[in-house]
């Protein structure tokens, strides 16, 4: 949240060259904003880190757990893409790969294409923040959970949402879709199966 909040300040301050007094309330209110925005974010993280002492006496106790439990951490984007593009092509006719890998490598490509799309269409805030969010889910040493997390991402959904305002017969196909890969999705989960 902080490099959006940051970029808000940036737009916000941008046209200083006509500064008033006008214009330094303007000013004083966006860097207010981004201040607190900033320190809301600190905030949570410290809140956050002081239960994880708490609990186990360790703040960071939670990347051990990950790494132990889930072989998770912080990797290379690129060596993640790399091992989702591996194992959806390896394992893509098993149920894993039809669950899990094809569907993150999927999730991706249309992630950055939304987010080219609506780079210039959205607030500069919007952009940032979804390059940040799909950098940082993509950047996990052995990612799982993809969809998940991009179904939490907001941005997503407003650059979709204003591409199929525009477009009714893309509109009318992406309904159709997803309500059949829901229905997929809810046989499979009643059937016991690999839903991710």
């Amino acid at each position: 949240l902080i490099v959006p909040a940051l970029a808000e300040l940036a737009v916000a301050t941008q046209p200083l060259r006509l500064i008033g007094a006008k214009k330094w309330r303007e000013l004083a209110g966006a860097v207010g904003h981004a201040t607190l925005v900033g320190l809301s974010t600190l905030a949570g993280v410290v809140i956050y880190l002081g239960i994880n002492a708490k609990v186990s006496g360790n703040p960071l106790q939670f990347t051990i757990y990950q790494k132990e439990h889930w072989y998770q951490g912080v990797g290379f984007l690129p060596d993640t893409l790399r091992y989702i593009g591996e194992n959806a092509l390896n394992e893509r006719f098993n149920s894993i790969g039809m669950a899990i890998w094809i569907p993150e490598l999927v999730l991706f490509v249309l992630g950055v294409v939304l987010l080219v799309y609506g780079f210039r269409r959205q607030r500069l805030a919007m952009s940032l923040y979804l390059l940040v969010y799909i950098g940082c889910v993509y950047s996990a040493t052995w990612l799982l959970s993809a969809g998940r997390y991009l179904a939490c991402a907001v941005p997503v959904f407003m650059i979709a949402g204003e591409w199929l305002a525009k477009r009714e017969r893309q509109k009318m196909a992406v309904y159709w879709l997803s309500g059949a890969l829901f229905m997929v999705y809810m046989i499979a989960y009643l059937l016991g199966r690999q839903v991710m």
